[in-house]
């Protein structure tokens, strides 16, 4: 950062006209070229080919290290001076072992001491160092690498976090009067953990008070977590809830053994089809989907395999476009759309859990349950399933599978539970469930049906519940018989989104259907967003159902005012349960800084006299938001307060925050008060430097950057970009490096009175280089000490170095001093 700013000085010193850059950039590298023939006087004594290309000082140097562009991990690594001359990294073994370098060319790297000389594998590898953005990119011949799916990051590379305590908290208040009676009330919950390295304990327990029943604590779970990547699998122990992907969820507690599909690349996770074809020479492969061209790569000749295609909504085909070198195109087709279920080729997912249900009426049997699915192929991915406890067993089969005509997932269970009725009861239930994405209509259809082949079947937590508390009377224990849902998206282009929903539930027992539909339509007209909705619910076979109708308009005020943010909802609405209209308007809006401060008015009327207003505002802090709201109609008004936020402890001390998610970062940056987190509003950093970043995408590469324009003049960050890659639930540790010093600013000239010449180095006390001289002998550079001596080079002769004495001054004037030869 240092030595962007003063490449930025010495440019702008030079003046128009007196200094000539050609700026030269292609993907790996970037080049300056500066015509000497501007050059005027003696600053023609020196050489500026170090301001020809990026160049950097020996020592260590945090960079961002890139492998074939792609970003790898951030480090500090030593840069040195070779027998050449040259300013260059030192890679060591452990650099080497991050590069996935194939074993049989590892034998070619040469050693120098502790730094690996990665150039003798061949003369096609390339280091390079983009100076202004501390980027090393490594350039490694592919045919040398062994190649990851696109996201990957290794394990080594995985950042465990720190050891850390933290809490979120969200309290509310009530206060209301009905009919002249007056009620009080609170709520408030706590989500709080425990980091220690890679083991993470959470708790989440809730409190009520009224003035009824006084205050009412209840602990919703307790548990412990810990990842091993190695496997893509997450270990959780104590109460939880099993995940639902095949059999019914439930809560539990005990211990549970499953994968974490987010330890994948981004690339993998999902589902998505392998792409096979073959090539006639050097070919560009094109994958369109939807019209989009989703993936482009270039192949050499013969089979290509193409496995990290990113997941993408309901799926939809995907057309293959393989161009060859001499201009020919050959197109196929590979099926895709998809069903929860669906695994890429050779992903296995599972679980393992055991342990006792949790809930009212349920027993302390032990059960066991264990899912695995495994993608067999483009088309196919089978799964089973096998839930026991000492009075139930059941089991599941199942496949899904990826065709032409869309995907179809079909799975049947069957249970067996013994009851305190001395009753043994046995059924089976089918689940089929279908997707299919039509691109030429862009059409999405879903269907899913369930249907129960005997009244007996029961799921692992129905029967727990039902064991002690059943008793038969001559109905179905299971009265349901089918159940099915229907859903279509239909996406008109210009002409907005119509969309159809259904589901019907028969029962056994002479008890009636349930039935629901639901229609609407979406759309806008220059940026005002209307909508209409349309619901009708079946009472019973018997009679008629009830109709609902809803027409809403959106109206943002920044069509006409750009600077405005204020948004206007109205919405009239029709039942026919009541056989009333009612209408509702609201008004919504944000000010202050950072539209930190947040409200919206509404006002209603729903018939017959009844009328009600609500309003509630909104202040978000960087520790905390707080909230208030009123309402009011007939016979009835209340008054609410809440206040939400967080607090993170660790061995730096506390820090509070608007709110916490499982995954997060605290920044710290010694002296950068008042620096900001660019992409996260209102996020600075406090007085100690510290800040914290509310939420990370866990296994991924998380880009973090400081904003220092509000931070003190007199400290300089090194660096102000960081890349982090958490463990699920870690809390990383980012430091950030600074310099905290005095800005300093001379015009120097020597003891004969002859101008220093332009482009020469400074150097502190120490050696170390903190600046160059510009345009008329002008100087700027940041000092730790408020007066000292400062050394100025051009050239290696006693006659081309000069030293003076600096002294902060505090008046605006630029102070001039003699520089003398030493």
């Amino acid at each position: 950062m240092k030595i962007k700013l003063i490449f930025l000085f010495i440019s702008l010193s030079f003046g128009a006209g007196r200094f000539a850059l050609a700026v030269e950039q292609n993907q790996n590298e970037k080049k300056y070229s500066y015509n000497e023939g501007f050059l005027v006087g003696n600053a023609k004594s020196i050489s500026i080919d170090k301001l020809s290309e990026d160049q950097i000082t020996t020592g260590d140097w945090s960079v961002d290290v890139y492998l074939n562009n792609e970003f790898i991990y951030n480090k500090n690594i030593l840069f040195y001076e070779n027998d050449k001359g040259q300013v260059v990294p030192c890679l060591t073994q452990e650099d080497i072992d991050s590069f996935n370098i194939k074993p049989d060319f590892l034998s070619l790297i040469t050693s120098n001491g502790q730094c690996e000389d990665l150039q003798a594998l061949s003369n096609d590898v390339q280091i390079h160092l983009k100076q202004d953005v501390l980027r090393l990119d490594i350039l490694i011949p592919q045919a040398m690498v062994e190649q990851y799916a696109r996201g990957y990051v290794p394990i080594s590379s995985l950042n465990e976090g720190v050891s850390a305590l933290f809490m979120n908290y969200n309290v509310n208040g009530y206060s209301s009067r009905s009919n002249g009676e007056d009620e009080h009330s609170a709520y408030g919950n706590i989500s709080a953990g425990l980091n220690l390295g890679l083991y993470r304990i959470r708790h989440q327990s809730s409190m009520q008070y009224n003035q009824n029943d006084k205050f009412q604590h209840e602990s919703i779970r307790t548990y412990v977590q810990r990842a091993f990547p190695e496997i893509e699998s997450e270990l959780t122990a104590g109460q939880s809830f099993t995940s639902g992907s095949l059999f019914d969820s439930f809560s539990y507690t005990g211990a549970e053994l499953a994968t974490d599909n987010r330890m994948r690349p981004q690339s993998l996770q999902g589902f998505a089809p392998t792409v096979r074809g073959i090539a006639n020479s050097n070919a560009r492969v094109k994958i369109i989907q939807n019209g989009y061209t989703i993936y482009e790569t270039n192949v050499s000749p013969g089979e290509f395999v193409i496995n990290d295609l990113y997941a993408t909504g309901y799926g939809g085909d995907l057309i293959v476009e393989v161009t060859e070198a001499n201009g020919s195109v050959s197109t196929f087709i590979v099926p895709f759309s998809t069903v929860p279920g669906l695994l890429r080729p050779g992903q296995i997912d599972y679980s393992i859990v055991s342990g006792e249900l949790r809930g009212p009426n349920t027993s302390s049997n032990i059960f066991v349950q264990s899912t695995v699915q495994y993608g067999l192929s483009n088309i196919l991915t089978p799964f089973v399933g096998m839930q026991y406890s000492n009075k139930y067993q059941s089991g599941m089969l199942g496949f899904a599978v990826n065709t032409y005509i869309g995907a179809f997932s079909f799975d049947m269970a069957s249970s067996k539970a013994e009851l305190n009725n001395d009753k043994i009861y046995k059924g089976a239930r089918a689940r089929v469930t279908w997707n299919k994405d039509i691109q030429a209509t862009s059409t999405n259809i879903a269907l899913a049906g369930y249907r129960y082949e005997s009244q007996d079947y029961l799921s692992l937590y129905e029967a727990d519940t039902y064991r002690d508390s059943y008793l038969y009377n001559g109905e179905s224990i299971n009265p349901r018989r089918a159940q099915y849902i229907l859903t279509v998206n239909q996406n008109l282009l210009d002409y907005g989104t119509v969309y159809v929903s259904g589901s019907l539930q028969t029962w056994r027992d002479n008890l009636p259907d349930s039935k629901q539909l639901q229609a609407g339509y979406m759309n806008n007209f220059k940026g005002i967003g209307y909508s209409f909705t349309y619901m009708k619910m079946y009472r019973n076979s018997d009679q008629g159902g009830d109709n609902n109708y809803m027409l809403s308009v959106t109206v943002p005020f920044s069509l006409w005012y750009p600077e405005q943010n204020t948004t206007l909802t109205s919405s009239v609405t029709r039942s026919d349960a009541n056989d009333r209209w009612s209408n509702n308007t609201s008004v919504s809006s944000s000010f202050g800084e950072d539209n930190s401060i947040s409200w919206n008015a509404t006002a209603s009327d729903i018939g017959r006299s009844n009328s009600n207003f609500s309003g509630n505002i909104q202040k978000e802090f960087s520790l905390t938001a707080i909230n208030a709201g009123y309402s009011q109609g007939r016979d009835y008004k209340s008054f609410s307060a809440g206040a939400n936020g967080a607090l993170v402890v660790y061995e730096g001390g506390i820090i509070p925050s608007r709110y916490l998610g499982d995954t997060f970062a605290i920044i710290e940056a010694e002296g950068g008060e008042g620096a900001s987190v660019s992409s996260w509003n209102n996020i600075v950093l406090n007085k100690r430097g510290q800040a914290v970043v509310p939420s990370l995408m866990p296994y991924q590469y998380n880009t973090l950057y400081l904003n220092s324009e509000n931070m003190s003049s007199d400290v300089e960050i090194d660096n102000n970009m960081a890349k982090v890659a958490p463990y699920a639930g870690s809390i990383s540790l980012v430091k950030f490096k600074t310099q905290k010093g005095n800005n300093i600013t001379y015009r120097i000239i020597l003891s004969n009175n002859k101008s220093v010449p332009f482009g020469s180095d400074i150097y502190d006390e120490n050696n170390n280089k903190v600046g160059l001289v510009g345009q008329g002998g002008l100087v700027h550079f940041n000092a730790t000490d408020e007066q000292g001596l400062v050394f100025v080079k051009w050239g290696d002769a006693n006659e081309q170095r000069c030293k003076f004495s600096y002294k902060i001054k505090i008046n605006k004037e630029i102070p001039e001093a003699t520089c003398y030869l030493y």
